[in-house]
């Protein structure tokens, strides 16, 4: 078919060669214009490069990606030194690449001039010599720095919303706990109170029981609506002048008798010689 072709042209006369022979000079000058325009004006970043990491070329979207102002500017860097944040990364992509001739997808964190890191996608494939040896990567390289955020912060949510639900079941178990703790001891004294063998010095106790456990139990319930009201953002906040000296014996004061009636020592030492501690706080809170 080729030599067909070639005897058709060298038929002809010798004006009509020279004409032939302008014409596809002329085409094969704009398909390599065509290809040049299409490589410097891809949105994707093209690039060739030394095995050792020496750029050679490089489009304007890896300019523009990496915050460079000039291909000469770019072409001092060398890639395992200046470009990549992890070198180890480099040395992946590269032994990957010598092994089976080509790399796609490959991710990698990248510094642009100004040090600012960058996620990419890369891929290259290898270009060897007539004697089989490598001397050149011919690659591409698309930032996918938002989604990488995006991808992060969907995980990031994920991980927080499953740390909130075993806080949640958490904090209901132990509200359990704390309203059923309070509600047998209620009923327990009360069942006691029914025997009338009691003497009035134990009377008078278990109905002290009874209303510590009663108190205990509104306060938990009182929380519980305290919780609900600051999941739906509703809480009131009451900012005042709050002694912290006070709010300490306070509690002791509250907790001192159910430490007593289980052993446990429970006490407090104020060093502060002022008589006042002063914070601006929500005193219940």
């Amino acid at each position: 078919m080729i030599f067909n072709s070639l005897k058709k042209i060298l038929s002809k006369p010798l004006g009509e060669i020279f004409s032939v022979s302008r014409i596809l000079k002329n085409r094969n000058w704009e398909n390599n214009s065509l290809y040049l325009d299409l490589v410097k004006n891809s949105l994707v970043g093209l690039y060739q490069t030394t095995p050792e990491g020496q750029i050679i070329y490089a489009n304007r979207a890896i300019l523009k990606m990496l915050k460079y102002d000039s291909l000469e500017d770019l072409v001092k860097t060398k890639l395992p030194k200046g470009c990549y944040v992890d070198n180890n990364k480099r040395e992946v992509f590269k032994k990957i690449l010598e092994e089976k001739g080509e790399i796609i997808n490959f991710q990698s964190e990248w510094y642009t001039k100004d040090g600012d890191i960058i996620y990419v996608k890369e891929g290259a494939r290898v270009v060897r010599d007539v004697n089989g040896k490598i001397f050149r990567y011919d690659g591409y390289i698309d930032n996918i720095t938002d989604f990488k955020l995006t991808q992060m912060s969907l995980i990031k949510a994920t991980q927080e919303a499953e740390e909130a639900s075993k806080l949640k079941s958490s904090f209901l178990t132990n509200m359990s706990h704390e309203i059923r703790t309070p509600m047998n001891s209620i009923l327990g004294f009360s069942e006691i109170l029914e025997d009338s063998v009691l003497s009035k010095e134990d009377h008078l106790r278990y109905i002290d029981a009874i209303q510590q456990s009663s108190i205990r139990m509104l306060n938990t319930i009182d929380e519980l609506i305290q919780m609900s009201k600051l999941d739906a953002d509703c809480l009131d906040i009451y900012i005042e002048d709050v002694n912290v000296k006070n709010v300490i014996e306070d509690m002791y004061v509250l907790y001192k008798p159910e430490a007593d009636a289980k052993g446990i020592e429970f006490s407090y030492k104020n060093n502060h010689k002022a008589k006042e501690i002063i914070i601006f706080s929500d005193k219940e809170k």
